[in-house]
């Protein structure tokens, strides 16, 4: 059987970090590419959703099978209902300020496009012509004014809330907040030193739906812009995905002010969420959610 496979390059005028979350993160992934729920860039993660296209409906099944954080992920793609498996690879190289992606999609002979003419390999490759050369790049290219992403956490979405409302659990994964109450109209304010920079942070709560989302506005003292928080909490049976919003960072004008740059809110929220909030949640014992 002779081999199949696709491969597109293209460069964004984006960060690494900027589209590598564009690849990695569900929340962005909706946005551009597939409609999946849950994706984790793990070796061994698994996932599987449904796609409607031309009136049928395909069920896709992933599994990761390689990642460098950052700069290559792989994973497994096979259609459920249909014979073979192929895989997927994105890679990302720095270019200037920009980054050059590489998409590889091989083993596409595997499912017999010859007697299943929706995944024939021209199919294939006209959908990821339009994915990579057209949906990303009008997705990117959005401008770097905002930043989502999205986590799943092995606890309620009541323990989750309480995380992210509570001021005394706050202050141990988040921010060092000396008050906070989750109510429309409350406002706090509170000092980050950051790189040898004191940033005076002013919050105003502007929405809330106790244990389901909550909005407030974020602006820093001493200069220009403000901008919007938002959380929202959804259960998945024992866990919870937490899906962040952040919009309005355009406003800080990062260009004149560096360390309000976009790359440096998609790192702070990708550590506090990637990394501090599941460690906390995973210590915290369960009557600490009380109140």
């Amino acid at each position: 059987m002779e081999k199949a496979q696709v491969i597109l390059e293209r460069t964004y005028d984006a960060s690494p970090t900027r589209v590598w979350r564009a690849i990695t993160d569900p929340a962005q992934m909706r946005q551009w590419y597939l409609p999946v729920q849950d994706f984790r860039p793990e070796p061994g993660f698994g996932t599987s959703f449904e796609q409607q296209n031309k009136g049928k409906v395909f069920s896709h099944v992933w599994k990761v099978t390689e990642v460098v954080p950052g700069e290559k992920i792989s994973y497994e793609w096979r259609v459920t209902g249909f014979p073979g498996n192929s895989r997927v690879t994105f890679e990302l190289t720095p270019d200037g300020e920009g980054t050059r992606i590489k998409v590889s999609h091989i083993g596409l002979e595997t499912f017999r496009g010859d007697i299943n003419p929706d995944l024939h390999p021209k199919n294939i490759e006209e959908g990821w012509d339009y994915f990579i050369n057209e949906s990303l790049t009008n997705f990117l290219a959005k401008g770097p004014a905002q930043v989502i992403m999205e986590r799943v956490y092995n606890a309620s979405a009541e323990r989750v809330w309480q995380a992210i409302t509570n001021v005394d659990q706050m202050k141990q994964w988040y921010m060092p907040l000396t008050d906070f109450r989750p109510e429309p109209g409350f406002e706090t304010s509170f000092d980050v030193s950051a790189k040898g920079h004191d940033y005076r942070h002013i919050w105003k709560v502007t929405e809330v739906i106790p244990n389901k989302k909550i909005s407030y506005e974020w602006r820093y003292g001493g200069f220009p812009g403000n901008s919007l928080v938002t959380f929202e909490l959804t259960p998945q049976g024992r866990t919870t995905r937490l899906t962040l919003t952040h919009v309005g960072l355009e406003t800080f004008e990062g260009y004149k002010n560096p360390g309000l740059r976009i790359t440096n809110f998609e790192n702070g929220w990708g550590s506090l969420l990637g990394t501090m909030l599941p460690e906390f949640l995973e210590k915290l014992p369960a009557a600490a959610t009380a109140g």
